[in-house]
């Protein structure tokens, strides 16, 4: 069902429970203020929701915890400075999670824990709030993630550590932050990792020769960063480093002939 840019202000969802085959529900870019998520508790069959783009102010998961086939989450760009993912630890199929808040950037705080037991997420898009801190920890060991997107936001440190066994990550997006440091140490053999944005950040010295293990790893960008100079020189036999982005004035060496800078 597709209620997406319909100019809703209120809705009351009680009409669903009518709809028990009811499997992608689309309510993003509406001018919803309050939402009440129990009329869903019984759709068993619901894989997709999404309400996006709304002013919702604060909302409440926790019936989505009997939603047990769903899969994708998307809430972002509403009103909501924190939001209890606690009801999806019972979503066990569930693969991806975006609460992106352009311009709104209300989201401050989350606790990714219950996520530890969603075995198939895919996929995990903060970007564009206001977090200063988050703990990767509880993404430990998911073998199927394979996309991570924290730009846009107020992040001065950030511990990959628990992405070291997430042998299917291929985009790491960390851009647009204030981390002055960054260890991608832990990293090293992720045989899938492409690509990683590290720009516009406050980062004067860095070591990329983990990366450089990576046999996949082609993309590189790391523009309007404080950094005046980058070692490349662990990528020498690295055939797949297709494009490094850094200003103008930084030294690179050396000069690698298959790299687009």
């Amino acid at each position: 069902m597709n209620l997406t840019e319909k100019r809703i202000i209120e809705i009351d969802l009680s009409f669903v429970q009518q709809l028990p085959k009811l499997k992608k529900f689309l309510l993003s870019y509406n001018e919803i203020e309050e939402l009440d998520l129990s009329p869903l508790e019984n759709l068993s069959g619901l894989h997709t929701l999404s309400f996006g783009y709304n002013n919702i102010k604060e909302i409440d998961l926790s019936p989505l915890a009997k939603c047990s086939k769903l899969e994708w989450l998307a809430i972002g760009n509403n009103f909501f400075p924190s939001v209890d993912l606690s009801p999806l630890s019972k979503c066990l199929e569930f693969k991806g999670l975006g609460i992106e808040s352009i311009p709104r950037r209300s989201l401050n705080e989350i606790d990714l824990s219950p996520l530890s037991s969603c075995k198939k997420l895919q996929t995990l898009k903060l970007n564009f709030n206001s977090l200063e801190q988050i703990d990767l920890s509880p993404l430990e060991g998911l073998q199927d993630f394979y996309h991570l997107n924290l730009s846009e936001n107020k992040l001065k440190l950030v511990e990959l550590s628990p992405l070291s066994h997430s042998n299917n990550l291929k985009n790491l997006i960390l851009n647009n932050n204030q981390f002055s440091i960054i260890d991608f140490s832990p990293l090293k053999n992720l045989r899938e990792l492409s690509y990683i944005n590290l720009s516009y950040n406050s980062i004067k010295q860095l070591v990329l020769s983990p990366l450089s293990h990576c046999p996949k790893f082609e993309t590189f960008l790391f523009s309007n960063n404080p950094c005046s100079s980058l070692d490349l020189s662990s990528f020498q036999d690295h055939s797949n480093l297709k494009k490094v982005r850094v200003d103008k004035d930084v030294i690179v060496s050396p000069l690698l002939p298959s790299v687009i800078f």
